[in-house]
């Protein structure tokens, strides 16, 4: 008798389940449309970080601008507090003809040299297209009028081979025509051909 009724009652049940909402362990499909794995993340996120890279040739350049730009700043400010010193050193003139952009002396027009390698170095850092193209731009006139030089001084070095005081003077020149035109060749030939550079200037965030 007991059996019976228990096959009675377990014949009168039905037992339903509800199925698993999308999502859950029971749809494995769920679970991949709804889930993301931290790798999947990371490498989803990996292209949108990339665009924003700066190329090193761009850093290194924009940093070279800030330097200058304090140099010339600081150099300056000393010559306002003290207009009537002058540094016999030579080498302190052959790295301020470099920074300066080729000034043998400081005058009231350095602030002009100041000016251009903050805008150059924050032109860079910005992604600004404009600095970059009038770096290329001024580097290249730099290289032009300073090789047109080398070319008049080899006429001079002849014809002053008598004048000790003069040769001498014309040599250490000509060694700081060498030091800025390999300076802005350099910089130049980055900012225009440097791996990654084009592009990187040319994205939009």
């Amino acid at each position: 008798m007991a059996n019976e009724r228990d096959t009675f009652i377990s014949s009168g049940l039905r037992l339903e389940s509800a199925a698993p909402p999308a999502g859950t362990p029971g749809r494995p499909d769920g679970l991949r449309a709804g889930l993301r794995s931290p790798a999947t993340k990371k490498e989803e996120a990996a292209p949108a970080a990339a665009t924003n890279d700066r190329p090193g040739l761009v850093t290194i350049v924009g940093i070279y601008e800030f330097c200058r730009a304090a140099i010339v700043g600081t150099v300056f400010a000393m010559f306002l507090m003290n207009p009537d010193a002058h540094l016999a050193s030579r080498t302190f003139w052959q790295v301020f003809f470099v920074v300066s952009n080729g000034s043998l002396r400081v005058s009231y027009f350095t602030p002009i040299s100041f000016c251009y390698g903050l805008a150059i170095g924050l032109a860079l850092f910005f992604r600004v297209d404009w600095g970059r193209r009038i770096l290329i731009a001024t580097s290249a006139w730099t290289v032009f009028r300073l090789v047109r030089f080398l070319a008049v001084y080899s006429t001079l070095s002849a014809s002053m081979s008598s004048n000790p005081a003069a040769t001498d003077g014309l040599e250490f020149l000509k060694t700081c025509v060498y030091m800025l035109v390999a300076v802005n060749g350099i910089i130049g030939l980055c900012m225009a051909f440097g791996p990654g550079v084009t592009e990187w200037f040319h994205k939009r965030a």
